[in-house]
């Protein structure tokens, strides 16, 4: 292993040389940081005009409020399961059975309607899916159930 190090550091030294580069092409010239060398080539110029005049393809947008509305989603749901869990075990403690019910199907009207807004939300994703070029990452559909099941388990610890 050290005797590859030690050809390394020689090639190294090797290429360094007397540490002139002005051989080199672009040597003197600014680099070009902008440039995205994953954009395909036929495609570099367009982006260059959109990027210079502030212009953001609609599927970019769409990602954007997609990523935002699921965020939403999550953090409402993680709000109103903590809410659940915190009135659950205050009316437990209380006796109140009546009170856990009215709790209860409060939180099953909740979930139904959470579980319609996942549904109007994954129709999004699945239009957005079919309109970004094929280079780009689908985004997941949501599955309320688990997103329920989740948010109960997490909130669980902090009552």
């Amino acid at each position: 292993m050290k005797n590859w190090q030690i050809l390394i550091d020689q090639m190294i030294r090797e290429s360094i040389g007397d540490g002139d580069v002005s051989h080199l092409p672009g040597a003197g010239k600014p680099l070009k940081l902008d440039d995205d060398p994953f954009t395909p080539a036929d495609m570099q110029v367009s982006f260059k005009i959109m990027k210079d005049n502030d212009v953001t393809p609609d599927w970019m947008m769409a990602g954007k409020f997609l990523n935002e509305a699921e965020e939403k989603l999550r953090t409402q749901l993680e709000h109103r399961a903590t809410r659940y869990q915190q009135q659950q075990k205050e009316a437990f403690r209380k006796g109140a059975v009546l009170e856990e019910i009215q709790i209860e199907n409060s939180w099953k009207l909740y979930i139904t309607e959470f579980s319609d807004r996942v549904e109007h939300h994954n129709k999004k994703v699945l239009l957005y899916n079919i309109s970004v070029p094929k280079q780009i990452p689908h985004k997941p559909i949501l599955v309320s159930e688990k997103l329920i099941a989740t948010a109960l388990q997490q909130t669980k610890g902090d009552i």
